[in-house]
């Protein structure tokens, strides 16, 4: 029950025994707003068990005519008066007003952080301060055009190269490059045993003299703290590093002292041999990152050359090795057009090798060699050949097929006059060019140490090799330049 009925019934009791007492002889005319106001107070005071006040001790004498109604407002009560009870339930609204508009509700989950910027260029040094899996961290990337003997897959953190055939006859090898910084990913496949290098290495030894452009081309010669052999080193940064005693000779009698390249250890080292050893197996169990590098294995310049953008993915360099080979293809091509029209009947034959141990060797017709001489307008004497190696033959045979060829490079590496050629085989004087002074050796670039840079630099810069060749066949092709390799034998 609601406290507002059943204090008006309290009242109405009171006002009920209030009456049944008994009461004076004179009767008390009580106005409308008297009764009213007795009903407030009577509300205001509760439903107590306390007597009403005493009755006025005399009662005034009833007034004879009828009173005027009072002009006056009377005092409002300082009590609030008791709602009263509605006679009717008001009938409810017509229309339901709207419900205010509801906020929105708060985010249920924390924004995400901003998202890792994408490189724009490949970290070349150090490792990622913050990786993120979504972002690709090699915007600069390599394909090989012209080699034919690897491969490079590119992942956002990581990268797949393969070399075929590391060396000959060998079974394809895989490498797993993963950036400094990120996880190494888990593979399957033949992927899952591969040995994993971080990239981009810090040093670097190199088994071959092949190696050491590349890397004076990427910029990275003070990444070089070993070679193979130090008295076949023709490059003078390389040799200036030597001297400094920042570069270790690893295999000096062509067999690797495993124990020099594990105190040093290399986070790479390029092998460029026959076949695997028990020093590779050693090297790899010690946790150094054994590449083979199987660029000799090539059967074109520029496909040799371009092994440049192997060893650019173990600096993450893709984008110097792309400018640098992009500029030495450009200069190849370049001068190969320029004799590309040269009819067969124009052609000058060519002969190569020389004999040693009984058996003359001779480039084979599918060879780099061979293909140099073609592109430099020349008619190679062995052109019907299908090797990509050597031709391994008798000097009697070479003779029945070049003794009339109109030029022989490639001889001697150790001739530097006509008389070193006939000092070392007889036989050698009835070829015509013997006899002619067209004798050409690539041995110009010697150094005091006997270190060539034919097989150095020649190897990198094809388009030099290809100019001087250009330069011997048809003189009237080229500018007048100095030659880079090749010298040409005169008589004592």
């Amino acid at each position: 029950m609601s406290e507002q009925p059943e204090a008006f019934a309290c009242a109405y009791k009171r006002k009920e025994n209030e009456m049944r007492r008994p009461r004076p002889a004179r009767a008390i005319t009580l106005t409308l707003t008297a009764l009213l106001t007795l009903a407030v107070v009577l509300l205001t005071a509760g439903c107590s068990g306390s007597a009403p006040p005493p009755p006025p001790t005399a009662t005034p004498a009833p007034s004879t005519a009828t009173p005027a109604p009072s002009t006056a407002t009377p005092a409002p009560s300082t009590a609030t008066p008791a709602p009263s009870t509605p006679t009717a339930t008001p009938a409810p609204p017509t229309a339901t007003p709207a419900p205010p508009t509801a906020r929105p509700a708060p985010p249920t989950a924390t924004p995400a952080p901003p998202a890792t910027p994408t490189p724009s260029a490949n970290l070349t040094g150090g490792c990622i301060d913050d990786f993120s899996p979504s972002v690709d961290y090699f915007p600069q990337k390599s394909s090989p055009e012209f080699a034919g003997n690897f491969t490079i897959e590119y992942h956002k953190s990581y990268k797949l190269l393969t070399v075929k055939e590391p060396f000959t006859g060998g079974s394809p090898r895989s490498y797993l490059l993963a950036q400094c910084g990120a996880p190494v990913p888990q593979l399957e496949g033949r992927w899952a045993n591969a040995p994993v290098i971080r990239i981009p290495v810090e040093t670097i030894f190199t088994g071959s003299t092949t190696h050491l452009p590349m890397l004076a081309a990427l910029g990275r010669v003070d990444s070089l703290t070993g070679v193979a052999q130090t008295g076949y080193v023709s490059s003078q940064p390389v040799l200036d590093r030597i001297a400094a005693g920042l570069v270790a000779e690893f295999a000096p009698t062509f067999e690797i002292d495993a124990e020099v390249v594990i105190e040093a250890s290399p986070g790479v080292l390029l092998a460029s041999d026959a076949g695997p050893s028990q020093a590779h197996d050693t090297l790899a169990n010690a946790g150094i990152g054994v590449v083979w590098n199987g660029e000799w294995l090539e059967e074109t310049p520029l496909g040799r050359a371009e092994w440049l953008k192997m060893v650019a993915a173990l600096f993450n360099e893709e984008a110097k090795a792309n400018e640098q080979f992009e500029n030495i293809a450009g200069s190849y091509n370049a001068l190969a057009q320029k004799t590309g029209g040269i009819p067969e009947a124009q052609r000058p034959t060519v002969m190569t090798g020389l004999e040693f141990g009984g058996v003359f060797y001779a480039s084979g017709g599918r060879s780099f060699a061979a293909q140099l001489i073609d592109h430099a307008g020349g008619s190679y004497v062995w052109a019907d050949d299908d090797g990509s190696g050597s031709i391994e033959t008798d000097i009697e045979t070479q003779l029945e097929r070049a003794g009339d060829a109109d030029f022989w490079i490639n001889a001697g590496a150790f001739w530097h006059t006509l008389s070193d050629v006939a000092g070392a085989d007889e036989r050698y004087t009835h070829f015509k060019p013997y006899k002619t002074g067209q004798i050409w050796t690539n041995n110009l670039a010697l150094n005091d140490a006997g270190a060539n840079d034919y097989y150095e630099r020649g190897v990198t810069r094809p388009d030099l090799v290809l100019a001087d060749l250009i330069s011997i066949f048809h003189p009237s092709l080229t500018e007048e330049r100095e030659l880079q390799f090749y010298k040409q034998l005169q008589a004592p």
